[in-house]
């Protein structure tokens, strides 16, 4: 007489198959990690949206108080400064006193590694710019247009 024990589907993984996930994840890991852990990008796009949104700002401040507003360029800061009470419509040629906001003063200072490039400009008093420009910061940029003083990013 012969037995016949019944057949069990087994509900597991086969070898290959965890060997070819575990090689594609690791795939993955190699190639994706890096891009998750790179804060030099966030830091490049969090400084570029305040640089611009602060160029934009100055423009409306100089419309508002109807004096000239600098946006002062170096290699890796800006501010937004004004003159003195009393030299607005003046040409003036120094801008010592600073642009202020509840938060502080705008003007900050770049991320390590990164680099403005452009010029020190005005607005004056009906909001148009001394200079049209393309400004970089990093790999991003944006222009300043002639007359409208409208900031475009690029």
């Amino acid at each position: 007489m012969v037995l016949h024990y019944p057949v069990k589907n087994s509900s597991g993984f086969t070898l290959i198959e965890l060997i070819t996930t575990l090689v594609i994840i690791s795939i993955l890991a190699v190639v994706g990690f890096p891009k998750f852990f790179d804060s030099q990008s966030f830091s490049e796009r969090g400084f570029f949206d305040e640089f611009i949104n602060s160029v934009r700002y100055a423009q409306k401040a100089a419309i508002g108080s109807h004096c000239e507003v600098q946006v002062a360029i170096s290699g890796n800061s800006f501010s937004l400064n004004q003159p003195v009470k009393g030299g607005c419509g003046n040409s003036p040629t120094t801008f010592p006193v600073p642009v202020s906001s509840p938060s502080g003063n705008f003007a900050a200072t770049t991320p390590d590694g990164l680099n403005i490039s452009g010029s020190t400009f005005t607005y004056d008093a009906s909001g148009a710019p001394s200079l049209a420009q393309t400004i970089t910061v990093g790999s991003r940029a944006f222009k300043v247009h002639n007359n409208t003083g409208y900031v475009e990013k690029l």
